[in-house]
């Protein structure tokens, strides 16, 4: 289940890169859009690339060690942090941008002004990337609720047992 995460996500890491380099000019609607992708998916990419080499090391290092190290992060959490608060950071530039397009989008270039369209492509993936990471943060949310009302009401009905 884990390599199955591993690569979905690295799929849309490499799939808002490929879309925001393909399409970087065909959004004179939002020129930031096209950009919000590129920049997403390379981060995101860095971001997963540099978590699957910190857990290899720290499994070879458990495997050649024989005492464990009292440094297991190597600066990894300050730069995993660092990558995560630029990625909310950059997600809320990307709804904020996604949004500045209009409602309707205009998909194809219009002869009488040309400026007012955006690919439908970087639209919908944009659109996609938002929605998903809402989905996600919702569920865990919803996980993280449930968990909490559950413990609270396990704990009461132990403490009215006894």
């Amino acid at each position: 289940m884990v390599e199955f995460k591993i690569f979905l996500f690295f799929f849309l890491s490499t799939n808002h890169f490929h879309i925001g380099v393909s399409h970087l000019s065909d959004c004179p609607r939002q020129t930031h859009l096209p950009i919000y992708l590129f920049v997403a998916g390379i981060v995101w990419t860095t971001k997963l690339l540099q978590n699957i080499w910190h857990k290899y090391r720290l499994q070879q290092k458990s495997l050649t060690d024989e005492e464990p190290s009292s440094d297991h992060n190597d600066g990894h959490a300050f730069i995993d942090g660092l990558m995560t608060t630029f990625l909310v950071i950059w997600f809320f530039f990307g709804q904020y941008w996604l949004i500045t397009i209009g409602y309707p989008p205009h998909f194809e270039q219009p002869l009488e002004d040309p400026d007012i369209w955006c690919h439908k492509t970087v639209v919908y993936c944009a659109l996609a990337s938002i929605i998903i990471t809402y989905f996600s943060l919702i569920t865990f949310l919803s996980i993280v609720i449930f968990l909490v009302f559950y413990t609270r009401y396990t704990i009461i009905k132990r403490a009215s047992v006894h």
